[in-house]
């Protein structure tokens, strides 16, 4: 009974070792819950271009997890389209990822950008990686002062998917 008591406890011990802390968790949960960030979205892909604007509110925050709320509009080809509301639960820890494959070119530092209608002092990381034939470079902007840290974004594919991608955050409160 010992042996199998230790045995659980062992495989338990290593579970926790497989499990990582989520940074979406730690960039939510510094915030209180009814803090919110509006974001506007601008893509182009297959020469067809959609606007969205998406609102994501802290509802819920516990040690096990955050709960974020996310509503919004989409217009396409001039026809507004309402976004359902929908919660996205976002666990305090992760299982590790591999290490296994291609790892992406990075770069990062700091930079000072307007977004909100506010000068914000950000940190970004830039990232280019080539796949399957469609190289992609990403650069994200992010602030502490924004809830889920996250100021701008822009990304562009090249290849078999061409698109262009830009992201920013358009106003915020935190709580």
């Amino acid at each position: 009974m010992v042996k199998v008591g230790l045995a659980v406890s062992a495989m338990f011990v290593l579970c926790l070792q497989d499990e990582v802390a989520n940074e979406d968790y730690k960039n939510w949960a510094s915030c209180g819950v009814g803090s919110w960030t509006t974001m506007k979205m601008e893509t182009e892909a297959g020469g067809n271009k959609t606007e969205m604007e998406q609102t994501h509110k802290l509802v819920e925050k516990t040690d096990a997890k955050c709960v974020v709320e996310t509503s919004g509009k989409m217009i396409m080809a001039g026809n507004a389209i309402d976004l359902p509301a929908n919660k996205r639960d976002i666990p305090a820890k992760v299982k590790k990822g591999s290490d296994e494959g291609k790892k992406p070119d990075t770069k990062e530092g700091d930079e000072e950008i307007e977004v909100g209608g506010k000068k914000l002092k950000c940190h970004w990381v830039e990232t280019t990686m080539e796949n399957a034939g469609t190289k992609t470079w990403t650069k994200v902007w992010m602030n502490d002062t924004i809830p889920g840290r996250l100021a701008k974004i822009e990304s562009k594919s090249e290849g078999a998917a061409s698109s262009n991608m830009k992201m920013w955050a358009t106003g915020w409160e935190k709580k």
